[in-house]
């Protein structure tokens, strides 16, 4: 791919693909941190915040494993606790308590109503992005959610939608620009 075809290209997640195949830990690290940056607005919690400095701290040094696992953990109970706060200001005490006594298995609908809340996306990009320094596999649920949660400013699905794969490739634009910074092999250059 060339650096013209780089910039032009709108295949969101043709150019996520190449990053993450093409580029090494450190770069990803830096990738997700900056999708943290672009979302930092919308965290409040005292959990996520210190797992952004933990996030911070592993661009440039190596974590151990358990503060990482202490980081996953808070920055879950900080998901846990905005999709709480999120769905007990729609439905109210009373109806959010009855639906938690209903609740037997499948996906976990207060998380799917939460889903719209750039909050709760915000923390959860954060603990996507605190995974992701061991599991790479996460980048792109980073860099999904970061794009959700600048996108949801709209109840209406399909501009919302619609919005959040432009703030993707907006993302890619900002944080990489033509893929410079980060180290692709020679069949993944970018070339002139």
């Amino acid at each position: 791919m060339t650096k013209l075809e780089w910039l032009e290209c709108l295949d969101s997640y043709l150019k996520l693909h190449l990053l993450s195949e093409t580029t090494k830990t450190s770069e990803r690290i830096r990738f997700v941190s900056a999708c943290c940056g672009r979302v930092r607005f919308h965290i409040h919690d005292i959990r996520s915040l210190r797992a952004l400095e933990i996030l911070e701290i592993a661009t440039t040094t190596e974590v151990d494993q358990i503060t990482l696992d202490a980081a996953i953990e808070e920055t879950q109970q900080a998901a846990d606790f905005a999709v709480g706060q999120f769905c007990l200001s729609v439905l109210g005490e009373e109806e959010f308590k009855r639906n938690i006594r209903m609740l037997r298995s499948g996906p976990d609908p207060f998380e799917q109503m939460a889903s719209v809340d750039p909050t709760f996306l915000a923390t959860r990009t954060v603990n996507y992005a605190i995974r992701s320094i061991t599991d790479l596999s996460y980048v792109k649920y980073v860099w999904r959610n970061a794009g959700q949660t600048v996108a949801r400013k709209s109840t209406d699905f399909d501009t919302a939608y619609a919005t959040e794969l432009v703030w993707q490739v907006n993302f890619l634009r900002e944080i990489v620009g033509c893929a410079d910074s980060f180290c692709l092999p020679q069949n993944g250059e970018l070339q002139d």
